[in-house]
């Protein structure tokens, strides 16, 4: 896992605690009034939310999600200091400390209650073990309370969807909430995750020698829709249809795609799916021994998500995808009809 760190390590801060810490954010992350421009967005989002500050907030995170161009400049004082909120808005482009303050500044404009919160991408809440310092956290995300919720908003996030209440909370489980009243850590509670719904279907041929069939239909939702739209932001669709037709040639051989990848995005309900369809020839192996004609179907999705340990006498971390929710089905359209025991299977294991 990112967070296990093999080497023996020695410590040394001059921070005394982290409401130390958190004093030191105040002084460093201190929000000016805003100028002209901004205060001109700032009407602007007033004016599309007509009074509903749900609907201000998600405008303001849109905003600074999309429309400013995640890259920093952190040199000097920069590497700590955010720039101003109106220079990152004539600049159209900040890092995470430079979307933070602004996107604090903009909710704040609207009697939000938003804050600056210290988070370590790699640690999540082994940084609890680190001494109190600056220097523990390596990203800025914004604490917002809004009606008696909690929420934790990420600005460099380009592809997040959907409305509030489908948010995720970032996997990072404790941060340090840059307020004159902090004291310690505040714990990231995951209450809303994502899932993955996989649906393979496998026409099989009445004849060996003749081409069977597979559609994938695999939908995303919530924080998996957000991973998977910028992953598809990244790369041209004849790559991905590349990367897919040599993940089922792995596993059925002689594959070629039937049809190109056609994609529907609910940004209303944060769900991308994604539909392949395949031709597999020579669907059907023929047993040596038996002379038999057999075909195998692989829940390949499964063994993907689980980590692989060779050695009994390991004395590391294994790093999982937890939590991970997902729910996979093989349908299989069968020439005639078959009779199959259909009893189902529970595994259950620690």
């Amino acid at each position: 896992p990112s967070w296990y760190n093999p080497f023996t390590r020695v410590q040394f801060s001059e921070y005394a605690s982290w409401k130390e810490v958190a004093e030191w954010g105040m002084k460093i992350n201190a929000m000016p009034p805003p100028g002209p421009a901004l205060a001109h967005k700032i009407a602007a989002l007033k004016k599309a939310a007509n009074g509903d500050k749900a609907s201000y907030l998600l405008q303001a995170l849109r905003f600074v999600q999309d429309d400013i161009r995640y890259m920093g400049i952190e040199m000097g004082e920069y590497s700590h200091r955010p720039n101003t909120p109106d220079k990152v808005l004539a600049q159209r482009f900040g890092d995470c400390k430079d979307k933070a303050l602004l996107l604090c500044t903009i909710l704040r404009a609207n009697g939000i209650p938003a804050s600056m919160a210290y988070v370590n991408t790699d640690l999540k809440g082994t940084v609890s073990d680190m001494l109190p310092s600056p220097n523990a956290f390596n990203h800025v995300i914004v604490h917002v309370a809004l009606n008696n919720k909690t929420y934790w908003l990420d600005g460099t996030m380009s592809y997040q969807r959907g409305s509030l209440a489908d948010f995720c909370e970032p996997q990072y489980q404790q941060a340090l909430v840059v307020t004159d009243t902090t004291t310690q850590l505040t714990p990231i509670v995951s209450a809303t995750r994502g899932s993955i719904v996989v649906r393979e279907t496998f026409t099989i041929p009445d004849e060996e020698n003749k081409d069977g069939s597979l559609q994938v239909a695999t939908t995303y939702h919530r924080e998996n829709a957000d991973a998977q739209r910028e992953d598809l932001a990244g790369i041209s669709m004849k790559e991905k249809e590349k990367s897919y037709l040599r993940y089922y040639k792995k596993l059925y051989g002689d594959v070629v795609i039937k049809d190109s990848i056609t994609t529907r995005d609910s940004v209303a309900t944060n769900s991308l799916t994604v539909n392949e369809s395949y031709l597999v020839r020579h669907l059907w192996k023929k047993d040596s021994s038996t002379g038999k004609l057999l075909f195998t179907a692989n829940a390949q999705s499964f063994y993907d998500a689980l980590s692989y340990v060779s050695d009994d006498q390991r004395k590391v971390p294994v790093s999982l995808r937890y939590p991970y929710d997902l729910d996979e089905k093989i349908i299989g359209h069968t020439p005639i009809e078959w009779s199959l025991d259909q009893t189902p299977l529970h595994l259950r294991n620690e």
